[in-house]
């Protein structure tokens, strides 16, 4: 039978396991009921046990809810802590490791408020708090994070990023006298991608050094915050980066950044499922970065396949839509959330390169590859769109302090044609070029739609070639140009008032060549410093200019060359008479012009004073009839001569035409007495009849000198007769040159 201080003592140590064994049962009931009291919120604790001997904690099955106490804020599913109990017994808190698996964390943001901030509000004070001047000597020698899932919700735009297989590591852990963190990190994100981190930090100095390696990161989880600021629809793409950066938090702007960074397949669509924008790589590896000490070393810029849609309205473009652009100078952006990832970034970037001049850069490469922009014009009568694909351009060795650069172009014009350039520019003087740029075989009929808008004439075939120098030099502009174009051709002009009166299609057809094709050469200079020299102007001027000249330039050809309006005129004194030397030099130059024009046609028009040419014809008439000539329309030369021989004061003649007038009108002027003895109806048909006449014998004469029938068929017709009463002495033939009908034309 035991003594009794035995039994006392057994007893004491029973009422001891007993107790030992209650208190995690205790902490866990308490903390399962006093949660609110405790953190502000609801918590279930589903298991937790302690180690006595080695004082490790261990908590299962941890929920924290949500302040509607059914929705979940924080589970963990095994939290660990292992201290050293004898060094804090000593008053050094020591942990050996700390360890949580399975965290699940659901961070959510409403307006400006997080869903962890009554948890913080919980744990402000109102109490006065001593500082407390003892050194707390502290560490915890090993940290980990494993197999843990964060999420962060967005309400305000509907956004949700979740990162699930979450690990960090903190091998060489926290402590009072070592000022250095080494933190690993890797995590999943749901969406798709990998992203590994390795991030040491110097808590006194703030000196910090990160290496940030993701691969696949969908771009999507961007989608919400893009679409905050822009009308958009979807958003895909990839990111990788393996950077390797060192900076202070002290200064932002002193940071060391070296590494690559990069994107793929990259799609913007807007509101309307079209794809506007689009790269399918874009790769930029660093050799040094430096904002702070101005240094901007980069081995290579390299993109390939961007893609831009752009859609010109009247009062409008899809870029301006798509930004939620309300004029050419306002970006309206409706809430600029602190949440916007987009708008933090824009703010950090202003914020970081505020004050920073970049004049010390270096790139090793620059390539853009297969670029492509589709542009699509709403402005005009006629629907236009335009393809500028197969782009590239290359730069090496561009470096701030380089003297000068060389830049290589070059692009497929819609499917068809080819632009090719190089370029010299001078980054110390970035006013000073030196490009020298062609185009080959480019398809005029694209154009179509802005030469239909502009001049009323469609383009129905012909192609372009261009091959162009341009220097500029202390802003003194010196640029030639020689331009091509084979076998242009227009359409019928069209009616409508948005043209300009410019003659476009004679023009094109006096600067064409025997084969059909326009070469010429213009040169362009000019003052750019002079804020009166518009450039553009100044092209518009020299186009009109050369268009006016070449439209006139087959009248001055037939005026040997002295200026002359667009109206050739032969003149006749007498309509029976032949034509005479200076008309027949007037029509061997009109036979010269069309020959070398076929595209031409001949137009006349006779002018004549009916009273003066009937009492010419009358007197005609008379003289025939005195000379007994029978047919006045079929006169021989040896008649016609003696016609002008015979003076109408010749007594004989004047005696001759007495016998035929009345009595009263004998004391009349010869010509009005010549004038009554026929009727002016028979005058009329007589003159016109003569017209005809000489209608025949130009087109007889131009033929002879080898013009084609199809450029004459108009002196063939009856013309219109005008009776001019005023201006016009003698008949006059007005000839006209005129294009032929495209369909009459061989090509």
């Amino acid at each position: 039978m035991l003594k009794k201080k035995h039994k006392t003592l057994l007893g004491f140590l029973l009422l001891l396991i007993v107790i030992l064994i209650a208190i995690p049962i205790i902490a866990k009931n308490y903390i399962n009921n006093n949660g609110k009291e405790l953190i502000g919120r609801t918590i279930n604790l589903e298991s937790l046990s302690l180690n006595y001997f080695t004082g490790r904690l261990n908590l299962e099955q941890l929920l924290i809810y949500e302040k509607n106490e059914r929705d979940t804020f924080l589970f963990v599913s095994n939290f660990n802590i292992n201290p050293n109990v004898i060094s804090c017994i000593g008053g050094n808190y020591i942990i050996q490791d700390l360890e949580i698996i399975g965290l699940k964390c659901n961070t959510i943001l409403i307006d400006t408020t997080f869903n962890f901030n009554s948890i913080i509000t919980h744990f402000n004070s109102e109490k006065e708090i001593v500082e407390d001047t003892v050194q707390v000597k502290y560490a915890i020698e090993k940290i980990s994070i494993t197999n843990s899932y964060i999420s962060y919700y967005d309400k305000n735009l509907g956004s949700k990023i979740a990162l699930n297989n979450f690990n960090t590591y903190l091998p060489n852990g926290i402590s009072w006298d070592n000022p250095r963190l080494n933190i690993l990190s890797d995590f999943n994100f749901t969406t798709g991608g990998r992203v590994d981190s390795k991030f040491n930090f110097n808590v006194d100095n703030g000196l910090y050094d990160l290496h940030l390696n993701s691969e696949k990161i969908n771009l999507s989880i961007l989608f919400p915050y893009l679409k905050d600021m822009m009308l958009v629809k979807e958003l895909t793409g990839e990111l990788n980066t393996d950077l390797f950066i060192k900076g202070n938090t002290h200064e932002s702007s002193d940071l060391d950044i070296l590494g690559s960074f990069g994107v793929n397949d990259i799609i913007i669509r807007d509101t309307f499922n079209r794809k506007v924008m689009a790269l399918a790589m874009l790769n930029i590896v660093t050799d040094s970065v430096n904002p702070a000490k101005d240094i901007y070393s980069l081995s290579a810029i390299k993109m390939e396949k961007p893609y831009v849609h752009f859609e010109l309205y009247s009062e409008t473009d899809n870029f301006s839509q798509l930004f939620k652009v309300a004029d050419s100078t306002v970006v309206v952006v409706e809430d600029e959330s602190e949440s916007n990832v987009f708008v933090m970034i824009k703010d950090y970037v202003v914020e970081t390169l505020e004050g920073i001049k970049a004049s010390n850069f270096s790139i090793d490469t620059v390539a853009i590859i297969n670029a492509e922009i589709l542009y699509v014009d709403h402005t005009l009568l006629q629907p236009f769109k335009y393809t500028v694909s197969k782009t590239n351009l290359t730069a090496y060795n561009v470096t701030s302090n380089a003297d000068s650069l060389k830049v290589r172009f070059s692009a497929l014009l819609n499917n068809k044609g080819e632009l090719f350039a190089d370029g010299i520019l001078h980054p110390k003087k970035q006013e000073d070029v030196n490009i020298n740029f062609r185009i080959n075989k480019m398809s005029m009929k694209d154009l179509s739609p802005y030469f239909h808008q502009y001049v009323a004439f469609p383009v129905t075939k012909g192609h372009y070639s261009m091959s162009s120098s341009l220097v500029v030099k202390d802003k003194q502009l010196l640029s030639n140009h020689k331009l091509f174009l084979e076998k242009f051709k227009l359409g019928k002009k069209q009616k409508h008032e948005e043209a300009y009166n410019v003659p476009l299609k004679m023009g094109v057809a006096m600067l064409k060549d025997r084969k059909g094709n326009i070469d010429m050469e213009i040169p362009i200079e000019g003052d750019l410093a002079d804020p009166k020299y518009k450039i553009w102007k100044v092209v518009g001027k020299i186009f009109t200019e050369l268009l006016v000249k070449a439209a006139t330039s087959p009248y001055k050809l037939v005026a040997g060359g002295a200026d002359e309006d667009a109206t050739i005129k032969i003149k006749m004194s007498n309509l029976i008479a032949p034509f005479n030397q200076k008309n027949t030099t007037t029509l061997d130059r009109i036979a010269e012009v069309l020959k070398e024009k076929p595209e031409l046609t001949l137009l006349i028009e006779p002018y004549y004073n009916l009273e003066t040419e009937s009492q010419k014809m009358a007197m005609n008439l008379a003289k025939s009839n005195y000379l007994e000539i029978a047919n006045l329309d079929s006169l021989t030369t040896e008649e016609i001569t003696k016609i002008d021989a015979l003076n109408p004061k010749d007594s004989l003649f004047n005696y001759h035409i007495s016998t035929f007038v009345l009595l009263g009108i004998k004391q009349q002027p010869m010509e009005q007495k010549v004038a009554s003895m026929y009727n002016p109806k028979i005058l009329k048909q007589k003159i016109e009849q003569h017209i005809l006449n000489k209608n025949k014998a130009l087109y007889k004469y131009l033929l002879n000198k080898e013009v084609k029938e199809n450029q004459l068929k108009n002196l063939v017709e009856i013309p219109p007769f005008f009776n001019d009463k005023t201006t016009v002495k003698n008949v006059q033939f007005h000839l006209l040159f005129d294009l032929i009908d495209d369909d009459e034309i061989s090509d």
